[in-house]
Protein backbone atom coordinates (compact mmCIF):
# COMPACT_ATOMS: atom_id res chain seq x y z
CA UNK A 1 0.00 0.00 0.00
CA UNK A 2 1.20 3.49 -0.82
CA UNK A 3 2.30 5.53 2.20
CA UNK A 4 0.80 8.82 3.36
CA UNK A 5 2.51 11.95 2.02
CA UNK A 6 2.22 15.66 2.69
CA UNK A 7 1.39 17.74 -0.40
CA UNK A 8 1.23 21.47 -1.07
CA UNK A 9 -1.84 22.08 -3.22
CA UNK A 10 -2.17 25.30 -5.23
CA UNK A 11 -5.46 26.33 -6.80
CA UNK A 12 -7.20 29.69 -6.79
CA UNK A 13 -5.16 32.65 -5.50
CA UNK A 14 -5.13 32.49 -1.74
CA UNK A 15 -6.66 29.02 -1.58
CA UNK A 16 -3.38 27.13 -1.33
CA UNK A 17 -3.23 24.47 1.38
CA UNK A 18 -1.59 21.34 2.77
CA UNK A 19 -3.21 18.00 2.01
CA UNK A 20 -2.29 14.53 3.28
CA UNK A 21 -2.85 11.89 0.63
CA UNK A 22 -1.23 8.87 -0.99
CA UNK A 23 -0.85 10.39 -4.47
CA UNK A 24 -0.53 13.87 -5.91
CA UNK A 25 -3.66 13.45 -8.04
CA UNK A 26 -5.85 12.41 -5.09
CA UNK A 27 -4.51 15.38 -3.11
CA UNK A 28 -5.40 17.82 -5.90
CA UNK A 29 -8.78 16.18 -6.44
CA UNK A 30 -9.63 16.51 -2.75
CA UNK A 31 -9.14 20.27 -2.94
CA UNK A 32 -11.05 20.52 -6.23
CA UNK A 33 -14.01 18.58 -4.84
CA UNK A 34 -14.06 20.53 -1.56
CA UNK A 35 -13.95 23.95 -3.27
CA UNK A 36 -16.10 23.00 -6.25
CA UNK A 37 -13.34 23.57 -8.80
CA UNK A 38 -13.04 22.12 -12.27
CA UNK A 39 -10.95 18.98 -12.71
CA UNK A 40 -7.31 19.93 -13.19
CA UNK A 41 -7.71 23.33 -11.51
CA UNK A 42 -5.49 22.31 -8.57
CA UNK A 43 -1.84 21.29 -8.64
CA UNK A 44 -0.27 19.15 -5.90
CA UNK A 45 3.46 19.12 -5.15
CA UNK A 46 5.05 16.51 -2.89
CA UNK A 47 6.68 17.98 0.20
CA UNK A 48 7.67 14.90 2.15
CA UNK A 49 6.51 11.41 3.17
CA UNK A 50 4.97 11.30 6.67
CA UNK A 51 6.95 9.07 9.05
CA UNK A 52 5.12 6.20 10.70
CA UNK A 53 5.95 7.60 14.14
CA UNK A 54 4.20 10.88 13.29
CA UNK A 55 1.16 9.01 11.96
CA UNK A 56 0.86 6.99 15.17
CA UNK A 57 1.21 10.09 17.33
CA UNK A 58 -1.36 11.97 15.27
CA UNK A 59 -3.80 9.05 15.42
CA UNK A 60 -3.86 9.57 19.19
CA UNK A 61 -3.70 13.39 19.21
CA UNK A 62 -6.43 13.92 16.60
CA UNK A 63 -9.04 12.52 18.97
CA UNK A 64 -8.69 15.71 21.03
CA UNK A 65 -9.29 17.93 17.99
CA UNK A 66 -12.72 18.62 16.52
CA UNK A 67 -12.39 18.74 12.74
CA UNK A 68 -14.72 18.37 9.76
CA UNK A 69 -14.55 15.35 7.48
CA UNK A 70 -12.43 17.17 4.89
CA UNK A 71 -9.42 16.95 7.25
CA UNK A 72 -6.95 14.07 7.31
CA UNK A 73 -7.54 11.30 9.85
CA UNK A 74 -4.73 8.85 10.60
CA UNK A 75 -6.90 6.63 12.77
CA UNK A 76 -9.62 6.32 10.10
CA UNK A 77 -7.25 6.27 7.11
CA UNK A 78 -9.02 9.23 5.49
CA UNK A 79 -7.16 11.67 3.25
CA UNK A 80 -7.73 15.37 3.78
CA UNK A 81 -6.35 18.74 4.78
CA UNK A 82 -3.42 18.72 7.21
CA UNK A 83 -4.19 20.01 10.70
CA UNK A 84 -1.78 22.49 12.30
CA UNK A 85 -1.07 19.95 15.03
CA UNK A 86 0.17 17.43 12.48
CA UNK A 87 2.22 20.08 10.70
CA UNK A 88 3.89 20.96 14.00
CA UNK A 89 4.79 17.29 14.47
CA UNK A 90 6.50 17.48 11.09
CA UNK A 91 8.53 20.51 12.18
CA UNK A 92 6.42 23.39 10.88
CA UNK A 93 6.41 26.89 12.36
CA UNK A 94 3.71 29.50 11.71
CA UNK A 95 3.73 33.26 11.29
CA UNK A 96 1.67 36.09 9.81
CA UNK A 97 3.19 38.33 7.13
CA UNK A 98 1.26 41.14 5.44
CA UNK A 99 -1.96 39.54 6.66
CA UNK A 100 -1.13 36.18 5.08
CA UNK A 101 -0.59 32.92 6.89
CA UNK A 102 2.99 31.69 6.32
CA UNK A 103 4.14 28.19 7.22
CA UNK A 104 7.86 27.56 7.51
CA UNK A 105 8.68 23.89 6.88
CA UNK A 106 12.09 22.45 6.03
CA UNK A 107 13.43 25.99 5.44
CA UNK A 108 10.77 26.76 2.84
CA UNK A 109 7.89 29.21 3.16
CA UNK A 110 4.32 28.33 2.13
CA UNK A 111 1.87 31.22 1.93
CA UNK A 112 -1.89 31.06 2.46
CA UNK A 113 -4.14 34.11 2.32
CA UNK A 114 -5.50 35.35 5.62
CA UNK A 115 -9.20 35.76 6.35
CA UNK A 116 -9.25 39.46 5.49
CA UNK A 117 -7.32 38.99 2.25
CA UNK A 118 -9.64 36.19 1.18
CA UNK A 119 -12.98 37.85 1.92
CA UNK A 120 -12.16 41.57 1.61
CA UNK A 121 -10.14 42.41 -1.48
CA UNK A 122 -9.84 46.07 -0.41
CA UNK A 123 -8.17 45.06 2.86
CA UNK A 124 -4.61 46.14 3.62
CA UNK A 125 -2.46 46.02 6.78
CA UNK A 126 -1.49 49.08 8.80
CA UNK A 127 1.79 50.49 7.50
CA UNK A 128 1.90 54.00 8.98
CA UNK A 129 0.64 55.95 11.98
CA UNK A 130 -1.78 57.68 9.63
CA UNK A 131 -3.26 54.32 8.62
CA UNK A 132 -4.14 53.56 12.23
CA UNK A 133 -5.57 57.01 12.98
CA UNK A 134 -7.75 56.83 9.84
CA UNK A 135 -9.26 53.54 11.00
CA UNK A 136 -9.76 54.68 14.57
CA UNK A 137 -11.67 57.70 13.28
CA UNK A 138 -14.14 55.34 11.59
CA UNK A 139 -15.03 53.60 14.85
CA UNK A 140 -18.50 54.29 16.28
CA UNK A 141 -18.70 56.99 18.92
CA UNK A 142 -17.59 55.83 22.35
CA UNK A 143 -14.73 55.60 24.84
CA UNK A 144 -12.53 53.17 22.93
CA UNK A 145 -9.50 51.49 24.45
CA UNK A 146 -6.56 50.24 22.39
CA UNK A 147 -4.06 47.41 22.80
CA UNK A 148 -1.04 46.46 20.68
CA UNK A 149 0.34 42.94 20.52
CA UNK A 150 3.66 41.94 18.98
CA UNK A 151 2.19 38.86 17.30
CA UNK A 152 -1.15 38.98 15.50
CA UNK A 153 -1.69 35.31 16.38
CA UNK A 154 -1.78 36.01 20.12
CA UNK A 155 -5.13 35.86 21.86
CA UNK A 156 -6.51 38.58 24.12
CA UNK A 157 -5.78 36.70 27.33
CA UNK A 158 -4.59 38.02 30.68
CA UNK A 159 -1.10 36.85 31.67
CA UNK A 160 -2.16 34.65 34.56
CA UNK A 161 -4.31 32.53 32.22
CA UNK A 162 -1.48 31.85 29.79
CA UNK A 163 0.17 28.46 29.54
CA UNK A 164 3.38 28.97 31.57
CA UNK A 165 1.44 30.11 34.63
CA UNK A 166 -1.21 27.43 34.32
CA UNK A 167 1.62 24.95 34.78
CA UNK A 168 3.28 26.81 37.65
CA UNK A 169 0.20 27.05 39.83
CA UNK A 170 0.07 23.28 40.22
CA UNK A 171 -3.15 22.11 41.87
CA UNK A 172 -4.27 25.61 42.85
CA UNK A 173 -7.18 27.11 40.95
CA UNK A 174 -6.44 30.37 39.18
CA UNK A 175 -7.99 32.64 41.81
CA UNK A 176 -6.06 31.07 44.68
CA UNK A 177 -2.85 31.25 42.65
CA UNK A 178 -3.48 34.94 41.94
CA UNK A 179 -4.20 35.64 45.59
CA UNK A 180 -0.91 34.11 46.68
CA UNK A 181 1.06 36.01 44.04
CA UNK A 182 -0.60 39.27 45.08
CA UNK A 183 0.09 38.73 48.78
CA UNK A 184 3.72 37.92 48.03
CA UNK A 185 4.05 41.08 45.93
CA UNK A 186 2.45 43.24 48.62
CA UNK A 187 4.78 41.79 51.24
CA UNK A 188 7.99 42.27 49.29
CA UNK A 189 7.35 45.44 47.24
CA UNK A 190 7.04 47.92 50.13
CA UNK A 191 10.77 48.83 50.33
CA UNK A 192 10.67 49.90 46.67
CA UNK A 193 7.66 52.22 47.00
CA UNK A 194 7.58 55.89 47.90
CA UNK A 195 5.19 56.38 50.86
CA UNK A 196 3.09 58.86 48.88
CA UNK A 197 2.53 56.31 46.10
CA UNK A 198 1.78 53.20 48.09
CA UNK A 199 -1.35 51.44 46.74
CA UNK A 200 -4.47 51.71 48.87
CA UNK A 201 -6.56 48.87 47.42
CA UNK A 202 -6.05 45.45 45.87
CA UNK A 203 -7.01 46.95 42.49
CA UNK A 204 -4.13 49.43 42.79
CA UNK A 205 -1.74 46.69 43.91
CA UNK A 206 -2.74 44.56 40.91
CA UNK A 207 -2.28 47.46 38.48
CA UNK A 208 1.16 48.24 39.87
CA UNK A 209 2.17 44.57 39.82
CA UNK A 210 0.97 44.12 36.24
CA UNK A 211 2.92 47.13 35.00
CA UNK A 212 6.07 45.59 36.41
CA UNK A 213 5.50 42.16 34.89
CA UNK A 214 3.63 40.12 37.49
CA UNK A 215 1.00 37.83 35.92
CA UNK A 216 -2.45 39.01 36.99
CA UNK A 217 -6.03 38.96 35.70
CA UNK A 218 -5.56 42.50 34.38
CA UNK A 219 -5.10 43.12 30.65
CA UNK A 220 -3.35 46.39 29.71
CA UNK A 221 -5.03 48.93 27.41
CA UNK A 222 -4.39 52.55 26.51
CA UNK A 223 -6.70 55.41 25.65
CA UNK A 224 -4.12 56.51 23.06
CA UNK A 225 -4.07 54.34 19.91
CA UNK A 226 -0.50 55.40 19.11
CA UNK A 227 0.66 54.02 22.46
CA UNK A 228 -0.89 50.72 21.44
CA UNK A 229 0.90 50.95 18.09
CA UNK A 230 4.20 51.47 19.90
CA UNK A 231 3.78 48.24 21.86
CA UNK A 232 2.79 46.41 18.67
CA UNK A 233 6.03 47.28 16.85
CA UNK A 234 8.57 48.04 19.59
CA UNK A 235 10.15 44.58 19.59
CA UNK A 236 9.28 43.50 16.06
CA UNK A 237 12.17 42.14 13.98
CA UNK A 238 10.13 42.27 10.78
CA UNK A 239 9.27 38.60 10.41
CA UNK A 240 5.77 38.46 11.88
CA UNK A 241 2.75 40.77 11.71
CA UNK A 242 1.58 42.53 14.87
CA UNK A 243 -1.96 43.59 15.73
CA UNK A 244 -3.96 46.46 17.20
CA UNK A 245 -7.25 45.76 18.97
CA UNK A 246 -9.73 48.51 19.84
CA UNK A 247 -12.26 47.72 22.54
CA UNK A 248 -15.47 49.43 23.63
CA UNK A 249 -16.53 48.25 27.08
CA UNK A 250 -19.80 50.19 27.02
CA UNK A 251 -20.28 49.79 30.78
CA UNK A 252 -19.33 51.92 33.77
CA UNK A 253 -15.92 51.27 35.34
CA UNK A 254 -15.85 49.00 38.36
CA UNK A 255 -16.14 50.62 41.78
CA UNK A 256 -12.79 49.66 43.25
CA UNK A 257 -13.90 50.59 46.76
CA UNK A 258 -16.72 48.06 46.81
CA UNK A 259 -15.50 45.22 44.58
CA UNK A 260 -12.94 42.51 45.25
CA UNK A 261 -10.86 42.18 42.05
CA UNK A 262 -10.46 38.45 42.69
CA UNK A 263 -14.20 37.97 43.14
CA UNK A 264 -15.60 39.41 39.89
CA UNK A 265 -17.85 37.27 37.68
CA UNK A 266 -17.65 39.24 34.41
CA UNK A 267 -15.09 41.30 32.50
CA UNK A 268 -14.71 44.61 34.33
CA UNK A 269 -13.16 47.92 33.29
CA UNK A 270 -10.74 49.37 35.83
CA UNK A 271 -9.48 52.96 35.67
CA UNK A 272 -6.44 53.05 37.95
CA UNK A 273 -5.33 55.78 40.27
CA UNK A 274 -2.15 57.14 38.73
CA UNK A 275 0.26 55.86 41.38
CA UNK A 276 2.97 55.15 38.80
CA UNK A 277 4.63 57.36 36.20
CA UNK A 278 4.21 54.54 33.70
CA UNK A 279 0.45 54.51 34.15
CA UNK A 280 0.34 58.23 33.44
CA UNK A 281 2.66 58.13 30.43
CA UNK A 282 0.86 55.21 28.80
CA UNK A 283 -2.69 56.53 29.42
CA UNK A 284 -3.33 53.18 31.06
CA UNK A 285 -6.60 51.45 31.77
CA UNK A 286 -7.27 47.78 32.41
CA UNK A 287 -9.83 45.11 31.88
CA UNK A 288 -10.07 42.37 34.51
CA UNK A 289 -10.93 38.81 33.51
CA UNK A 290 -12.85 36.54 35.89
CA UNK A 291 -11.66 33.03 36.65
CA UNK A 292 -13.59 30.97 34.09
CA UNK A 293 -12.16 27.64 35.21
CA UNK A 294 -12.30 28.00 38.95
CA UNK A 295 -15.82 26.71 39.38
CA UNK A 296 -17.35 30.17 39.84
CA UNK A 297 -20.21 31.24 37.61
CA UNK A 298 -19.36 34.01 35.15
CA UNK A 299 -21.61 36.40 33.28
CA UNK A 300 -21.07 38.63 30.27
CA UNK A 301 -21.95 42.28 29.81
CA UNK A 302 -23.82 43.45 26.73
CA UNK A 303 -22.79 46.11 24.27
CA UNK A 304 -19.08 45.38 24.12
CA UNK A 305 -17.31 45.71 20.77
CA UNK A 306 -13.92 44.63 19.40
CA UNK A 307 -12.10 45.65 16.23
CA UNK A 308 -8.70 44.17 15.33
CA UNK A 309 -6.28 45.31 12.63
CA UNK A 310 -3.10 43.71 11.34
CA UNK A 311 0.13 45.75 11.48
CA UNK A 312 2.58 45.01 8.68
CA UNK A 313 5.76 43.29 9.85
CA UNK A 314 7.78 44.89 7.05
CA UNK A 315 6.59 48.36 8.01
CA UNK A 316 7.52 48.03 11.70
CA UNK A 317 10.90 49.85 11.46
CA UNK A 318 9.42 52.86 9.65
CA UNK A 319 6.47 52.96 12.08
CA UNK A 320 8.92 53.07 15.00
CA UNK A 321 10.62 56.06 13.38
CA UNK A 322 7.30 57.83 12.88
CA UNK A 323 6.34 57.21 16.52
CA UNK A 324 9.71 58.53 17.69
CA UNK A 325 9.15 61.78 15.81
CA UNK A 326 5.76 62.03 17.53
CA UNK A 327 7.41 61.62 20.94
CA UNK A 328 6.48 57.99 21.57
CA UNK A 329 9.51 55.99 22.64
CA UNK A 330 10.71 53.86 25.50
CA UNK A 331 12.00 56.89 27.40
CA UNK A 332 8.63 58.68 27.22
CA UNK A 333 6.47 55.63 27.96
CA UNK A 334 8.75 54.18 30.63
CA UNK A 335 10.03 57.36 32.31
CA UNK A 336 12.91 56.13 34.48
CA UNK A 337 16.70 56.07 34.46
CA UNK A 338 16.88 52.64 32.82
CA UNK A 339 14.91 53.92 29.84
CA UNK A 340 16.91 57.14 29.72
CA UNK A 341 20.18 55.21 29.52
CA UNK A 342 18.75 52.89 26.87
CA UNK A 343 17.76 55.98 24.88
CA UNK A 344 21.20 57.54 25.24
CA UNK A 345 22.82 54.32 24.05
CA UNK A 346 21.03 54.76 20.71
CA UNK A 347 22.78 58.08 19.96
CA UNK A 348 25.22 57.92 17.05
CA UNK A 349 27.59 60.72 15.99
CA UNK A 350 28.16 60.59 12.23
CA UNK A 351 30.81 62.78 10.55
CA UNK A 352 29.64 65.00 7.71
CA UNK A 353 32.71 65.41 5.42
CA UNK A 354 31.48 68.52 3.58
CA UNK A 355 31.30 70.69 6.70
CA UNK A 356 33.48 68.89 9.18
CA UNK A 357 30.56 69.06 11.63
CA UNK A 358 28.71 66.22 13.27
CA UNK A 359 25.05 65.31 12.94
CA UNK A 360 23.25 63.70 15.80
CA UNK A 361 21.08 60.78 14.78
CA UNK A 362 18.82 58.85 17.13
CA UNK A 363 16.39 56.04 16.61
CA UNK A 364 14.14 57.30 19.34
CA UNK A 365 13.41 61.01 19.61
CA UNK A 366 11.91 62.30 22.85
CA UNK A 367 9.65 65.00 21.42
CA UNK A 368 8.48 66.69 18.25
CA UNK A 369 10.55 69.77 19.16
CA UNK A 370 13.67 67.65 19.48
CA UNK A 371 12.92 65.95 16.18
CA UNK A 372 12.45 69.25 14.35
CA UNK A 373 15.66 70.65 15.82
CA UNK A 374 17.67 67.68 14.61
CA UNK A 375 16.00 67.75 11.20
CA UNK A 376 16.80 71.46 10.92
CA UNK A 377 20.43 70.85 11.81
CA UNK A 378 20.73 68.15 9.15
CA UNK A 379 18.70 69.73 6.33
CA UNK A 380 19.92 73.29 6.64
CA UNK A 381 18.50 76.36 4.86
CA UNK A 382 18.55 74.87 1.35
CA UNK A 383 15.94 72.22 2.16
CA UNK A 384 18.18 69.33 1.07
CA UNK A 385 20.10 66.97 3.32
CA UNK A 386 23.82 66.37 2.94
CA UNK A 387 23.49 63.22 5.02
CA UNK A 388 22.63 59.81 3.60
CA UNK A 389 21.88 56.36 4.89
CA UNK A 390 24.46 53.72 4.13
Amino acid sequence: MLRWNLYWVESEPGENCFVVSRTSRSAAKHDEDTLGLDAGAAKATLIKPIPEEALKSWAVAEKRVERTLDFFSASEGRLGYADDGLLKMLGAEFMQQEGARVTLLDRKKYRTAGFEETYDRSWSPIKTCEDLIARVKLLPKGNWLHRGQRLSTWNLTCAVSRHPYRKRRGKLNRTEYERRLLEEFKRRAVPYLHPSRRPESDWEWLALARHHGLPTRLLDWSRNPLVALYFAVAESIGDDDASITSYLHNQSPVDARKTDPLGINCVELYEPTMISDRLVAQHSVFTAEPDRRGGAKTSEQEGRQLHTWIVSAKAAPSIRQQLAVLGLSRVTLFPDLDSLCADIREIRFNPVPETGAYSLRRRRLGSMAGAMKILGDIVGPTGSSNDSED
